[in-house]
């Protein structure tokens, strides 16, 4: 079973979960559980080349099926991007499925 992902956790190429797509009052961790949508920092692309721009405007679009955090399912490693990459192994000791 994933780990529940959450506010700073990275992606596979680093970048970084957005405090305004997380839950405002529930946390997992002393961190803030991150939602479906959940915007994510600018990052490398598939293929690291210094000529390649970042991905600008990625966000977490395959949340939990079944687990909720103020009525928006919850995010979880594995969690796939709108940018092709996945929310990767953090130090979370909640797991969702």
């Amino acid at each position: 079973m994933p780990k529940i992902a959450r506010k700073d956790d990275q992606n596979t190429t680093g970048g970084k979960l957005i405090e305004s797509g997380c839950a405002g009052t529930v946390f997992a961790d002393f961190k803030k559980v991150a939602l479906l949508n959940c915007p994510i920092t600018p990052h490398e692309p598939f293929k690291s080349k210094k000529t390649h721009q970042p991905h600008k405007n990625a966000k977490v679009n395959e949340p939990s099926p079944t687990v909720y955090a103020e009525f928006i399912q919850v995010v979880r490693v594995t969690s796939s991007n709108t940018c092709g990459h996945t929310v990767k192994d953090n130090d979370a000791t909640v797991y969702v499925p």
